[in-house]
């Protein structure tokens, strides 16, 4: 069994491969980790998304 961010991304891979048209990709806080949002960046999709406030966390995205 995958873990949610891993299968997240291979949708998202097979997604692309699949010719399937979108820019962007939306989800909520869940998955808003800097990690996940530059593997969705490398995919070359752009993320729309709540990110968590907190102070452990910092993120800068151009």
């Amino acid at each position: 069994m995958e873990k949610g961010t891993s299968a997240m991304l291979s949708l998202l891979e097979a997604a692309k491969k699949a010719v399937i048209p979108t820019e962007y990709v939306l989800f909520d806080s869940w998955f808003s980790s800097p990690g996940t949002l530059h593997a969705v960046k490398e995919i070359g999709y752009d993320v729309i998304g709540m990110v968590k406030k907190t102070p452990k966390m910092f993120l800068w995205i151009n």
